[in-house]
């Protein structure tokens, strides 16, 4: 910190990041024993590549990886579309008598017909599930994560293309006193919401009887899935509701 000219403890850095939360796309298939479009298991394509670095004098035991490692399912999902695309976009060519090799920069034609393709490609790979949005960028799963004791702690993943969202409660609020509480304390089981997300811009999802009610709002969808959680307090036992805005956008906050 000192290179970096900051004004902060490393004890005051630590409180400051304690409890904030962050976003990020997986690029591994979190179902390793599941059979992909090629045949092979995540585990499969690690074991591969991990002997192919290994024998390129890479530490692999002791986690020595090359830069882009983790990006390495993204990549081989990458050839993959562009195969699966080609095979589509050669049999339409076929059908008007032309083929691939007719491509060149300035045909328009095949070029749009390529891109088509490959935005329909939608297969299960290394990365996980591969799919395209309407402007070309890949569909991935995103993982929540939270700082909870200095460690990351994975609270949910949101499946763009399903909708859908899992949430684990293993979240920590930080009170008001400075108490840190979970939304879900009496009920401290390991438990997974199922959370439908519809058109509406605030929706109030009951997960199962057991569990507390989530608020979340949808900012710009469908251009930008900004999921903004609500704070849940265990105040009484009567429910109220407040408004507050976030970005200009009204936001209901459920307080218990």
């Amino acid at each position: 910190m000192e290179k970096e000219d900051i004004g902060c403890s490393v004890e005051q850095m630590r409180i400051a990041a304690e409890g904030h939360i962050t976003t990020e796309a997986l690029m591994w298939n979190q179902k390793e024993d599941e059979s992909t479009i090629s045949g092979m298991t995540v585990k499969d394509f690690r074991k591969k590549l991990d002997d192919v670095l290994r024998n390129e004098g890479y530490d692999i035991e002791n986690q020595r990886y090359p830069e882009g490692y983790q990006e390495a399912p993204l990549a081989y999902d990458a050839v993959w579309s562009v195969a699966l695309a080609f095979n589509k976009t050669m049999d339409r060519l076929h059908k008007f008598g032309k083929s691939l090799k007719d491509f060149n920069y300035n045909n328009k034609e095949i070029a749009d017909d390529i891109y088509s393709a490959i935005n329909s490609t939608q297969f299960l790979g290394v990365s996980g599930y591969v799919a395209f949005s309407s402007q070309g960028d890949r569909i991935a799963l995103t993982q929540i994560e939270q700082v909870i004791n200095g460690s990351y702690v994975v609270l949910g993943h949101y499946d763009t293309q399903a909708d859908n969202l899992q949430w684990y409660y293993r979240e920590v609020w930080q009170d008001e006193d400075s108490t840190p509480s979970t939304s879900n304390e009496l009920d401290n089981q390991s438990m997974i919401g199922q959370m439908n997300l519809d058109e509406d811009d605030n929706q109030t999802v009951d997960t199962t009887t057991k569990n507390p009610i989530w608020t979340i709002n949808i900012i710009d969808k469908p251009s930008n899935y900004s999921l903004c959680m609500t704070v849940m307090r265990r105040v009484d036992r009567n429910p109220c509701f407040e408004t507050e805005n976030v970005r200009g956008n009204p936001v209901s906050r459920t307080r218990w």
